[in-house]
């Protein structure tokens, strides 16, 4: 999936990246460029649990504290990696990468003691 050099310019993605809170056009291309090299995917979500681990890795071997603005970056070039990854697609339809986007009616509830019975939205 993930070659070593793809490793090494995921690594090279994060130097720099925590006094810069925006994604430039560099590093889109960067991850553009990786989800290029590696379509088609047979199992996209595999892909991007390895992606994810892979960051996660990066930013332990740059030293990148963890907190707040840690997850913020690693968050946003996630989500930069899942739009390139549907924009890389060959027929032009949107790559199911088994992420939920709505919550299905059957999914459960929270309800706070404080909540009334008789709200509804």
């Amino acid at each position: 999936m993930l070659t070593d050099d793809h490793k090494e310019r995921i690594r090279r993605l994060l130097k720099g990246r925590m006094a810069a809170s925006r994604i430039d056009a560099d590093q889109r291309a960067t991850i553009r460029q990786i989800c290029a090299e590696i379509m088609p995917v047979a199992e996209p979500a595999t892909l991007l649990r390895t992606f994810v681990d892979a960051l996660v890795l990066a930013a332990d071997a740059e030293k990148i504290p963890y907190g707040v603005e840690r997850d913020a970056v690693l968050s946003q070039l996630v989500a930069l990696f899942v739009d390139e990854l549907h924009a890389c697609t060959d027929d032009g339809r949107p790559l199911d990468l088994g992420l939920r986007r709505e919550t299905p009616a059957t999914a459960p509830r929270l309800i706070l003691d404080s909540d009334s019975a008789s709200t509804s939205l």
